[in-house]
């Protein structure tokens, strides 16, 4: 009898249990993440933002990626498709796709990567949070002159996105302050960066790039310059280091991924934006590609030297 009703009351206490269950783990999220377009740089991004947040996030979390292929009116057609759709946040990564994401989407989080407060308003958007992973031109350029000190004319190739042009005109601005002559070379697309790499500046000791999907996109022909002409390819990423270029200061790209998953989890556990509207990344890291350098006119112990006199940690790839 005492067993029967111990078996009454478990069975009585059964929904409950089982609702108490479903309330952690039915939280669940979906979340899409846009991509202007095709760049390993991005995919490290996508790799840390989905294990970090499907590591953190107590319920199910469903991530959706998609690529828009350097095509603007797919990209537009992603973003419209995701805000009617019943996505609960998006991440756009890039000024473009993050431009797109502020201006067509109101009631949904918006977690931006890699773009511009002053070019998004944030302050406009209650939604809108955004990460900057990109070192101040100001420290860019302190690197670059401590690792080659005798650098006197250097060729700045770049889009004319917004973002970049902003950045292209602070570099210009200071680049005076280290003795450094900027030659801005302004390319439309990939083809047009095949075709003017050839039309360098006889004086440039060195190319340099941002972290600008046109340009990181289309780094094969720079890298082939650079050794040409034995100078070093300068970039800003560790992906495009990888790729070829001799070095940059910058951030890891996973990582960048794991601190935008970990904005989302504050967004979300707060119900509200963060008590910053713009968070920073400025754990810069030394990047290194030691095959490159010995092809493009230096040695790894010059930039050694420049990491440790400026306390950068750095790490060295051996294989390009």
């Amino acid at each position: 009898m005492r067993r029967l009703y111990s078996l009454l009351i478990l069975f009585s206490l059964l929904p409950i249990l089982m609702g108490c269950h479903q309330s952690t783990s039915d939280r669940s999220i979906r979340v899409a993440v846009v991509l202007p377009m095709e760049l390993p740089s991005m995919d490290q991004v996508v790799a840390g933002f989905e294990t970090q947040l499907k590591k953190a996030y107590p319920g199910n979390v469903d991530i959706i990626v998609k690529n828009a292929r350097n095509n603007p009116q797919r990209l537009k057609s992603l973003v419209a498709q995701f805000n009617q759709s019943d996505i609960d946040v998006i991440v756009p990564i890039g000024l473009s796709a993050s431009r797109l994401a502020v201006d067509a989407i109101q009631q949904k989080p918006i977690i931006a990567i890699a773009a511009s407060d002053a070019q998004l308003s944030a302050g406009n958007h209650k939604n809108l949070v955004i990460l900057q992973d990109m070192p101040s031109p100001q420290k860019q350029l302190q690197f670059i002159h401590a690792a080659l000190p005798t650098l006197k004319y250097l060729t700045l190739i770049h889009s004319d996105d917004p973002f970049i042009i902003d950045q292209v005109q602070q570099l210009n601005s200071i680049a005076g302050q280290y003795g450094i002559t900027i030659e801005n070379l302004a390319v439309k697309n990939r083809s047009d960066i095949y075709r003017r790499v050839h039309s360098l500046n006889p004086h440039t000791q060195a190319m340099y790039m941002l972290q600008d999907p046109v340009v990181m996109g289309g780094i094969s022909p720079l890298v082939k310059q650079a050794e040409a002409q034995y100078i070093p390819l300068i970039a800003s990423d560790n992906g495009s280091v990888q790729n070829g270029a001799a070095f940059a200061l910058g951030v890891k790209q996973y990582d960048v991924g794991i601190a935008a998953a970990n904005l989302l989890l504050e967004v979300l556990n707060k119900q509200a934006k963060p008590a910053k509207s713009t968070q920073v990344m400025e754990n810069y890291t030394v990047f290194v590609n030691s095959a490159a350098t010995a092809h493009q006119g230096f040695t790894v112990d010059q930039l050694e030297k420049a990491a440790k006199a400026l306390a950068y940690p750095i790490v060295v790839f051996r294989r390009q």
